[in-house]
């Protein structure tokens, strides 16, 4: 993995510099040409719209295959919870979805704040666009889990061997209707989206399992009686 994610780093970097030019140029020819032929504004458009979506997926790809250790500090959750929660408040305002917060009074973790920043941001906005045009609410729930509780449902027994383990659980909830069983099988594969008219490359949560794996942790994404999705996120309680 640590190969392949050199490599493709390599190729992201080399692609972005004549990305740029392309993206300078169409920029300058859109001040400098009054075109009465709308086609030509048009295609400017599609130009900069199109340079802009590549950009857009190679950050994501250097997202996705960076070999970088997380920067580990013990971290308050819920606060930074709140710090995405608050960076995505207009997002949830022109939705119309509530924000539920269920936090209960947890410990630091060691974790890399901007790392696991992005993985709620993500998260959240997924849920936002499940329920894009109906509304609905977003509960968070953080709480001290034991792995020998009966709705513990930890489903990898190889990250935490034993069901002594204690951890901290993150846990988000939408009503957005659920993930279709097709989809749910292939979520986490890299470039695989439902969201390609909204521009997504299909790597953001291929991108946050990377950082949980990183983490040693554990992602699990199940349905909720059909009306709506349940990420559980697993922290380990020590480093």
């Amino acid at each position: 993995m640590q190969v392949v994610g050199v490599i493709a780093s390599g190729i992201a970097h080399e692609v972005k510099n004549p990305l740029a030019i392309i993206l300078q140029g169409a920029e300058f020819l859109d001040k400098k040409i009054y075109a009465k032929d709308t086609n030509i504004n048009t295609a400017i458009a599609s130009i900069k719209e199109a340079v802009e979506r590549a950009d857009r997926i190679i950050k994501g790809l250097l997202d996705f295959s960076s070999v970088s250790k997380p920067d580990m500090h013990k971290e308050d959750i819920n606060s930074l919870i709140d710090k995405c929660v608050f960076l995505l408040k207009h997002e949830f305002d022109k939705r119309h979805i509530k924000v539920v917060r269920n936090f209960n009074n947890v410990p630091s973790v060691f974790i890399d704040k901007n790392k696991i920043e992005q993985v709620f941001v993500n998260i959240f906005m997924n849920a936002a666009y499940a329920m894009d045009k109906t509304g609905g609410e977003l509960t968070i729930t953080t709480r001290v889990l034991k792995l020998d509780e009966p709705d513990a449902r930890y489903p990898d027994k190889e990250m935490f061997p034993s069901q002594a383990d204690t951890v901290l659980l993150a846990e988000i909830t939408d009503t957005g209707g659920g993930i279709p069983k097709d989809i749910m099988e292939r979520i986490f594969e890299p470039f695989f989206t439902t969201n390609r008219s909204r521009g997504g490359a299909g790597l953001g949560l291929a991108i946050v399992k990377n950082i949980i794996d990183m983490h040693k942790g554990m992602i699990y994404i199940s349905n909720v009686d059909r009306k709506g999705a349940k990420v559980r996120i697993y922290f380990r309680m020590h480093q």
